[in-house]
């Protein structure tokens, strides 16, 4: 099932992906393969620094200045889709959304949940992206009723859950099947990160959109997501099931 409205899931294949800082030459992703099914609820984890940001930001293109990637990141229809949709390399990788760590900080303070989805509407539709219905149905979908006074309070003065949500309602109105979300519980109190958590699952269960998650909450990532993809110093180490990877005979991949 793809996401609501949007079409198809894609499938994600990284093949022999490396990351490098320009000026020191230092190798901060090194050859990395992986492969990423539609509607997967996948999590990336490792210590701080092993590489999860910027495996996520290498994937959806938007590295920082002075890091460069080799290497191939495609993103795939299913097979009866491919003659039927445009599956050029700039539509499919658009079909990618990053939700950054720390939302309350990322958000335009000055703009209001119905005017940051409604601008991110008209941008999709200048870019030929049918999308239907109003700014309210992406805010909807993540549980602001309509006559909600936090969908019209500016940024700054929503909580961070409340922050989150609307970050992950803007990444809604846009043409994404897969979410990369960047520690999306951080610095939330437990209630408000159970909340978020029970949204992501419901995103993926209800409307097959594709988690990807990176973190270093061992808690979290094991409450959401049934494969896990384990980075050390750059290097995917181990990938699997959580339930088998936790008898691995390396200490670190059993942390």
């Amino acid at each position: 099932m793809g996401p609501v409205g949007l079409g198809p899931g894609v499938r994600i294949e990284v093949r022999d992906l490396s990351v490098t800082a320009v000026e020191s030459r230092r190798r901060l992703l090194e050859r990395v393969d992986l492969t990423i099914a539609p509607g997967e609820r996948v999590a990336v984890i490792g210590h701080s620094g092993a590489g999860k940001t910027l495996l996520a930001r290498a994937m959806v293109g938007v590295l920082p200045k002075g890091i460069v990637a080799t290497g191939e990141i495609a993103c795939l229809l299913p097979q009866p889709y491919e003659q039927l949709e445009d599956n050029s390399p700039e539509a499919m990788r658009s079909r990618l959304v990053m939700v950054p760590q720390a939302a309350a900080s990322s958000l335009p303070p000055l703009k209001s949940a119905v005017s940051l989805v409604r601008e991110v509407l008209s941008w999709e539709r200048r870019r030929g992206q049918i999308l239907l219905g109003s700014p309210m149905r992406p805010l909807n979908r993540v549980g602001f009723a309509p006559d909600s006074l936090a969908v019209r309070s500016l940024s700054y003065q929503l909580s961070g859950g409340m922050a989150q949500r609307v970050a992950l309602a803007v990444a809604l109105a846009t043409s994404a099947a897969v979410m990369l979300l960047d520690e999306p519980t951080a610095g939330l109190d437990p209630i408000a990160a159970r909340e978020i958590a029970d949204l992501m699952r419901s995103l993926n269960e209800r409307e097959g959109i594709t988690i990807v998650l990176a973190t270093h909450n061992i808690r979290l990532a094991a409450s959401l997501c049934p494969r896990f993809i384990v980075l050390r110093s750059g290097r995917i180490v181990a990938e699997g099931d959580p339930k088998e990877l936790i008898l691995s005979d390396d200490p670190y991949i059993r942390k």
